[in-house]
């Protein structure tokens, strides 16, 4: 076939672009799962309970499958996408678009070619896909609700995976963005899932040096220190006005610029902590002294988030002008005109709202993302436990929840509790275990060894054998030892001093059973505020359930 005459002078930048975008994802894939397995040999002895071990077992492979899935149907939409933009462009420049890129001439010496480097010059695919999505009302439904999923989320990274020490949270941000955010958010919970505790100085950094001069430019903030409110506020403020003004940019100048700043909005909250000066934050007495404060960030999202997708909804719902499924690639899209106008014509506002998904690849691959994304978010609140009262407070304006922050319930009050036990959403529940030593005495829910020891009642024979070791954690032994030299009494409770409350690292409680009923509600927030909503309220949840 002879060259093809193209009207531009041809750059091998966006092939470059396409191509560092595929090996970005692999690597960023590679260090994230390699920041999994350190974290994994970094878990300590008081983590390899029999519980623990078995639900991780269960859970671990549940979001990976996830992941994978996730990953795959990315996959899949992308690369219908890239062929149908090809089989476009190849029309307008009159080239034959091959059956198979293996096909080959009839003397069988030949292979098809393919014009990638002068298709990907002419054809901006990043800017295309982004405005196919953004232009009409329907298909922006989809993807609106993926975009503002991403802020809730990239608070709970910044909470969370601050709080956990997890490596390369960078990573998990830019995989939202560079594969889809289903994806990014399986991988995540499989991260919390093998950080129950905040992890130690075991895990190696991705750039040494970098972490050093990092740490000159930025000194460490304290345990239990967090950013004034008011900045949060103020960066959750400019990322959902840059999100409104998205659908009315789309085929305008400025399109660009507002997309690049919805993702440089994305990582401010991971910074946000990083590179505050320690004057404009607060350190807490206590760690769940902050708890208030989290629940205030996540509702506001969750608000915002449902305003958002109720403005989006009702766009979509009176959207009705002929021909609404068209888009650029219409030409080739593989769908028969006739039945998409008959379906235009006969279903209801939902159904055309719903059915846009199969308007283009890649409307299909965000609205893939959304649904992943939702069952993630509900399957998560099930299995940590995170309870109705902690979604609701951090989803829905005014909710009372029942819940006491810090409170330490008396041990003479509570015999059959743990000092490590507080009272919250009006049932009790076992702190998970800290780091060190201090997640020893913290896992004594989920080990029923360490807690359950009977002592013998006189008259009754001792077993033969050897009698059963109780080991106390290092903590409970420095604070006896501490009394008894003080010469008070070392039966009474100990109630420790706010600098040593705020040293305490918490991990997670140890749920023995699914919470069904937190999914069900985190799936009906999804339902009627959208995604944004609903992982606000499961996120929130998850910040304040320890």
């Amino acid at each position: 076939m002879a060259p093809v005459a193209h009207k531009h002078e041809v750059h091998y930048a966006p092939t470059f672009v396409a191509l560092s975008h595929v090996a970005a994802a692999a690597y960023l894939t590679y260090i994230v799962s390699r920041g999994l397995y350190e974290s994994y040999k970094a878990l300590p002895p008081a983590q390899d309970t029999r519980q623990r071990i078995h639900r991780r077992c269960i859970l671990a492979p549940i979001f990976g499958g996830l992941a994978l899935l996730a990953l795959a149907t990315d996959a899949y939409y992308k690369l219908g996408y890239l062929t149908l933009s090809y089989k476009v462009w190849a029309d307008e420049h009159g080239i034959a678009f091959p059956d198979s890129v293996f096909a080959t001439t009839s003397n069988g010496t030949t292979r098809a070619p393919l014009y990638l480097t002068q298709w990907l010059t002419d054809t901006p695919i990043y800017h295309d896909a982004a405005e196919i999505v953004a232009e009409k009302a329907r298909r922006f439904w989809w993807g609106n609700q993926a975009t503002l999923a991403t802020v809730p989320w990239s608070v709970l990274l910044a909470i969370e995976g601050r709080r956990r020490n997890i490596p390369f949270l960078w990573a998990y941000m830019l995989l939202a963005h560079l594969v889809n955010l289903s994806f990014a958010q399986n991988l995540f919970y499989l991260a919390l899932l093998l950080a129950p505790s905040p992890l130690g100085g075991s895990i190696s950094s991705w750039v040494p040096r970098l972490d050093i001069a990092i740490n000159a430019l930025f000194p460490p903030k304290p345990a239990n220190w967090c950013p004034h409110p008011i900045l949060f506020l103020a960066v959750l403020s400019a990322t959902y006005l840059n999100l409104l003004l998205l659908p009315y940019a789309a085929n305008t100048p400025s399109f660009g610029t507002i997309t690049t700043l919805s993702r440089v909005f994305s990582f401010i909250p991971l910074i946000l902590p990083t590179i505050t000066p320690r004057s404009w934050g607060t350190v807490h007495p206590h760690p769940h002294a902050a708890y208030g404060v989290y629940t205030r960030l996540f509702r506001f999202t969750a608000v915002a988030s449902a305003l958002l997708h109720g403005r989006a909804t009702a766009a979509a719902v009176l959207y009705n002008l002929p021909g609404a499924w068209k888009h650029r690639h219409s030409l080739r899209v593989p769908f028969d005109v006739v039945r998409r106008s008959d379906w235009e014509r006969t279903t209801t506002a939902v159904g055309k709202v719903l059915g846009s998904a199969s308007d283009h690849p890649v409307v299909g691959a965000a609205a893939a993302d959304v649904v992943l994304a939702a069952v993630g978010v509900g399957l998560w609140a099930a299995v940590r436990g995170v309870g109705v009262d902690e979604i609701l407070g951090s989803a829905v304006p005014f909710w009372r929840a029942a819940v006491v922050t810090g409170e330490v319930v008396n041990r003479e009050e509570e015999k059959e509790e743990t000092p490590a036990t507080v009272r919250r959403s009006g049932r009790k529940r076992i702190a998970g275990g800290g780091s060190g030593s201090a997640s020893a005495s913290a896992s004594a829910s989920g080990s029923k060894e360490a807690d359950d020891t009977p002592t013998p009642t006189p008259g009754t024979a001792r077993r033969r054998g050897r009698p059963r070791k109780v080991v106390k954690a290092e903590p409970e032994l420095a604070a006896e030892t501490e009394v008894m030299a003080a010469g008070a009494d070392p039966d009474a409770a100990y109630v420790p001093e706010p600098g040593v409350a705020a040293e305490v690292a918490e991990g997670d409680r140890l749920e023995g059973e699914d919470d069904w009923e937190a999914a069900a509600v985190a799936w009906g927030i999804t339902a009627l505020g959208g995604l944004g909503a609903g992982c606000a309220g499961v996120f929130g949840g998850e910040c304040i359930a320890r």
